[in-house]
């Protein structure tokens, strides 16, 4: 369908060693494609892998997106109840465990057992994609000073290969944000600090939620270590963009937020 909504014939692949005869067993199901030949044909039609895998599940996005966005949309909307839901409905499957805990860590402690699993996965994972990223940001205020210290250390090394891609950006930078408050809450200065630099250059012109959210915990450093008038000038910039956009949910976590640590 996307070869031919281009205009493209079978044999117009050839140059990426893609014959005619294995493309049109491919398109006929009678045969496979490797994955570096369909990668370099989808972009030669400059379709995005993503674009694809949405594509073959019928316009429904991969099982593991969904369950991240409803985390966060219950979390922001402060719907416990939903939260243990989806807890209960991962936990009993051995390959959705960690969709769980990542549920489970926005409303209760992590027994160590798990903490230990989140930590695990995430070390042993080299490139972050959206569900590394997604299980960082959940689980952040879980884990060991010591452990988010070491994740740090190698943030950007881990999610360099999504850097410019502008749906996983604003993961990275949402990442980002709270191992800043986690950072200033375990009073790290210098490394939260770190950070905040290191996201400085990280923006799409167009991601104003990104940009708020980071501007608001920039206020927060500037807060707690430097100027206490113009991190709250900087802090109340933030949440006013944010209620006036009416991103309600949102606002009213990051206001909790602010009444609870200034």
């Amino acid at each position: 369908m996307l070869r031919e909504e281009r205009e493209l014939k079978t044999s117009d692949f050839k140059e990426y060693g893609i014959s005619k005869s294995t493309l049109d067993k491919f398109e006929s199901g009678r045969g496979n494609l490797a994955f570096d030949k369909l990668d370099e044909a989808l972009q030669m039609m400059n379709v995005s892998l993503h674009e694809y895998s949405y594509l073959l599940n019928d316009g429904v996005n991969d099982y593991f997106i969904d369950v991240f966005e409803e985390i966060d949309n219950a979390f922001y909307s402060e719907d416990i109840a939903r939260l243990k839901n989806i807890y209960e409905e991962n936990i009993q499957y051995p390959e959705n465990r960690l969709f769980a805990l990542s549920a489970k860590a926005c409303y209760e402690t992590l027994t160590e057992k798990e903490q230990e699993n989140i930590s695990d996965y995430l070390f042993s994972v080299e490139h972050w994609g959206a569900k590394e990223l997604w299980i960082f940001t959940d689980t952040i205020d879980q884990l060991s000073l010591s452990t988010v210290i070491l994740l740090l250390n190698e943030f950007l090394i881990k999610s360099k290969y999504y850097q410019g891609i502008y749906e996983y950006n604003r993961l990275i930078i949402q990442a980002a944000n709270n191992a800043v408050a986690f950072l200033i809450r375990n009073n790290q200065k210098e490394a939260a600090r770190k950070v905040l630099r290191q996201m400085e250059n990280q923006f799409f012109e167009v991601d104003l939620f990104a940009r708020v959210l980071y501007h608001f915990m920039l206020g927060y450093w500037d807060y707690i270590y430097q100027d206490k008038v113009l991190g709250n000038q900087m802090m109340n910039h933030s949440l006013h963009i944010l209620k006036f956009l009416e991103a309600t949910h949102i606002h009213n976590v990051y206001y909790h937020f602010y009444k609870n640590h200034t």
